[in-house]
């Protein structure tokens, strides 16, 4: 009988990984499932891999020839291998690779022939992303030379409302700019180009060029990824580049937007609202509260209020949104010029709120 033997080696790096893992293994009484992740977060990117350790010990020894059985139980993701035999350190390994769900990933493990069960959650890592560009040494120095004579030209002035997002993929805020002359004028019929430089999200442009006042806009929706979503603007001709970033932040597993009946189109919309600062005239104003999916959640309670200064009256009959996911609101037109800025948010009711998926 042929009987094969594991190298001296061979033990002494497996008892060394279980130490790195597990130093306190041999403290444990009974017998016990010891887990760990490494990396211990992953993005909710579909590829990004962990590598989760198991140990098995009983009275603090490793238990060797043992099986144990895995499996994802929440956040989606899958494991290569849902099976694996403890070694001579008591030491099982499984490869998890992440899902796309905005959700922490949570993985299982059994030893059937023990009666033992142990879980480990990996949660979603910030993550974030920076784009570079790779020229050659010539068009470096064409780039340092239109950089350094852009501010002789062009000022570029950014802001967007709201400045935080939920990460859910389909939050929208509008990033304003002005460009100006050196000496302070508007600069109209200037291309700008917006691009992504850092984190997740789209850019929804209709603009391509400043008007006549130099004002630019571009609608950002966000990703599901949390962290920062960094976009700029860039004027070709001079290289003229300013950034703004946003703050992606975790989703509630809801999504709210908030619109005006536009009598010019017809239909809703969610930006250009204009009304005459008279004290009597009335906007009508929709929330609407969907699911990750875009389906509709009533029984949600939603708060409306004035981010600034209240300049008007908010009327809300009914703050709870109907079979449509909806609640139907008015504004009553105050009587100084200048912006409005109007927010809703979902204050209850999430853990009660009904969709046509019936959750």
């Amino acid at each position: 009988m042929l009987v094969m033997v594991a190298p001296a080696s061979a033990l002494f790096d497996l008892a060394l990984i279980g130490n790195i893992f597990f130093p306190n293994h041999e403290q444990v009484e009974g017998t016990a499932i010891l887990t760990h992740a490494y990396p211990e977060a992953l993005p909710n990117d579909g590829r990004s891999e962990s590598e989760i350790q198991v140990m098995l010990v009983n009275d603090g020894k490793p238990l060797a020839g043992e099986t144990v059985e895995a499996r994802v139980t929440d956040g989606g993701g899958f494991l290569a291998s849902t099976t694996a035999v403890t070694d001579e350190a008591g030491l099982a390994s499984f490869d998890y690779r992440s899902g796309m769900l905005p959700t922490s990933a949570k993985i299982s493990f059994h030893v059937a022939q023990r009666e033992l069960s142990s879980e480990i959650e990996i949660p979603i890592a910030p993550v974030t992303y920076l784009n570079l560009q790779l020229v050659t040494p010539e068009e470096y120095q064409l780039y340092l030379d239109r950089q350094s004579s852009a501010a002789n030209y062009y000022r570029l002035q950014m802001n967007a409302f709201p400045d935080q997002l939920a990460a859910d993929g389909s939050s929208i805020s509008t990033l304003s700019a002005r460009l100006t002359h050196a000496d302070g004028s508007p600069a109209p019929g200037v291309p700008l180009l917006p691009v992504i430089q850092a984190g997740e999200g789209q850019l929804i442009i209709e603009q391509k060029a400043t008007d006549a006042q130099g004002n630019f806009s571009v609608d950002v929706m966000s990703g599901r990824q949390p962290g920062v979503l960094s976009v700029a603007l860039i004027e070709p001709s001079t290289g003229l580049t300013e950034s703004f970033n946003f703050t992606l932040v975790k989703s509630t597993g809801a999504h709210i937007e908030l619109f005006y009946n536009n009598q010019f189109s017809a239909g809703l919309a969610r930006k250009g609202a204009v009304v005459p600062a008279d004290g009597v005239s009335e906007l009508n104003l929709v929330a609407e509260v969907t699911d990750l999916y875009g389906l509709p959640l009533s029984g949600v309670e939603i708060r409306v209020e004035f981010l600034d200064e209240q300049n008007g009256q908010i009327q809300v009959i009914d703050p709870v949104t109907d079979a449509s996911g909806q609640v139907q609101l008015s504004y009553y037109a105050g009587t100084f010029t200048g912006p409005v800025k109007i927010r809703a948010y979902v204050s209850s009711g999430l853990d009660k709120a009904g969709s046509l998926l019936g959750l």
